[in-house]
């Protein structure tokens, strides 16, 4: 089943940062939500963006029916698990009442008007929500774009760099901090720095 990455009323609470660029696509940690979710499932996820952003960031969907992940969590096991066991016409929910991942078929004349995946939206289709137990990372505001910051860095790093080998330093003039935090890409050239 194809991904759809989407956005959710909430996007108001990331303005004025989502004036320009749909929630998914603001950079937090390493990697933008779209290329954390990419990377995680192992497929390409269609974007599905606000009314007046979706010229510059939807794509024209297949009919199909779609697993559709809130742009606004970071990837876990518990969620990736979820998104397997997703049932046709039902939708997760956090304790919060966020909207986690819904299956939806899918065609551009069933889209949402405004291009959000909502409450009001899942139950007009007549879906069953489903409440789940766990507390996934949210960005909720814009604070949590910083606090989270911390957590969206190292699972991106982790995600980068799992069966990687990191290039050596070999310079006597470069002093490393830290090296279990440290990834050099093949090729790169360090000389006399220092890196903490």
């Amino acid at each position: 089943m194809p991904y759809l990455i989407f956005e959710d009323s909430l996007r108001v609470d990331l303005l004025p940062l989502t004036f320009s660029r749909p929630s998914f696509l603001l950079r937090m940690g390493i990697l933008t939500s779209k290329q954390r979710w990419e990377k995680v499932v192992g497929e390409r996820c269609y974007p599905l963006a606000y009314t007046y952003l979706q010229a510059l960031f939807s794509d024209t969907l297949k009919a199909g029916t779609y697993t559709c992940i809130n742009g606004r969590l970071l990837p876990s096991q518990e969620l990736l698990q979820l998104s397997k066991e997703l049932a046709p016409g039902k939708y997760y929910t956090d304790a919060k009442g966020n909207i986690l991942l819904a299956s939806i078929p899918l065609n551009n004349d069933r889209l949402p008007s405004d291009g959000l995946i909502t409450r009001a939206y899942l139950e007009s289709m007549d879906y069953q929500e489903v409440l789940t137990a766990i507390s996934p990372s949210i960005v909720s505001s814009l604070s949590d774009i910083f606090s989270l910051n911390r957590a969206f860095i190292h699972f991106d790093f982790e995600l980068i760099t799992s069966n990687r080998k990191s290039q050596g330093i070999s310079d006597p003039h470069t002093r490393i901090y830290a090296k279990d935090n440290l990834f050099v890409e093949e090729g790169a050239q360090v000389k006399a720095a220092i890196i903490n």
